[in-house]
């Protein structure tokens, strides 16, 4: 589990811990304890919204609150690329969330997915620190995740809608929305800020939001199919585990920040011990 707190980033061991690193980009360790080795932590120059480690893990992208995205090393925390453009630099839109695209025939997973608080959808080649394809969508966009196998995306934000889209044209697929009964909550009633789809699966996904739910859904139908009700969700704060079994929540509160859940039954497995209480936006299971 890796969670991201400030501006900060922590990255997993994974190397040799005896490999230099750049005195200008590493600030004061934070305190550890229990089985873990901090490896680096990196100053990103500016608030901290936003992570994502790419598909081998050797790298990680920084989404900043000026609208710029870093991305660092994991083996030595040195800076490799700096994605902007002329219309972020000029607007200085928060990143809201960051997703590298799963690799496919067409890339070896260098292609990273980036909303921006105005509703921008920005896609990077990372390599080249190209922005390849811009989207517009009418409402502050605060999420986006890509189905498993890469040919579909959705996105989520202000309002209770989350949309899908086909990854090759941009063409918007789905609106999934609640129904217009007032006896049953089948999705959301205000914000959404939590989207990932289930390991190996394109047709199941789960998503967060302010209405303190976790809604289940599956891209057959149009509303959500069950709920786990409690976790006040306000950042990319809903994970799945890689065996499809278990979801990590994390709400914006003091009190049962970090939660873990049954993925099938929706019953809570576990409240994090309160060594780890913060208030968080980003996590996600390693």
């Amino acid at each position: 589990m890796q969670t991201t707190r400030r501006s900060r980033l922590t990255t997993p061991p994974g190397t040799s811990s005896n490999v230099p690193v750049p005195q200008d980009t590493v600030t004061s360790s934070p305190s550890i304890s229990g089985d873990l080795r901090l490896l680096h932590t990196i100053d990103c120059g500016d608030q901290l919204l936003s992570c994502q480690f790419n598909n081998d893990g050797t790298r990680v992208a920084a989404g900043l609150r000026t609208g710029t995205i870093k991305v660092f090393s994991v083996s030595d925390g040195s800076l490799h690329h700096v994605l902007a453009d002329s219309e972020t630099v000029t607007q200085g839109l928060p990143i809201t969330s960051l997703r590298f695209m799963p690799r496919g025939p067409a890339h070896n997973g260098d292609v990273l997915l980036a909303t921006y608080s105005g509703g921008k959808l920005k896609l990077w080649h990372v390599p080249s620190r190209t922005c390849v394809r811009t989207l517009a969508e009418d409402r502050q966009t605060m999420i986006a995740s890509f189905n498993p196998s890469g040919s579909r995306f959705i996105t989520g934000g202000a309002g209770p809608g989350i949309y899908m889209y086909d990854t090759q044209t941009w063409e918007k697929l789905q609106n999934f929305q609640p129904s217009d009964s007032p006896n049953v909550m089948d999705g959301h009633m205000s914000r959404v800020y939590a989207l990932t789809f289930f390991p190996d699966n394109d047709e199941r996904f789960v998503s967060g939001g302010w209405d303190d739910t976790v809604q289940f859904w599956n891209v057959q139908t149009t509303h959500s199919i069950r709920r786990i009700s409690g976790p006040h969700v306000c950042g990319d704060a809903v994970s799945i585990d890689k065996t499809g079994t278990q979801v990590l929540t994390g709400s914006w509160r003091r009190n049962n920040t970090l939660q873990i859940w049954d993925a099938e039954t929706g019953a809570k497995i576990m409240d994090i011990p309160e060594d780890f209480r913060d208030l968080y936006l980003p996590l996600t299971w390693l």
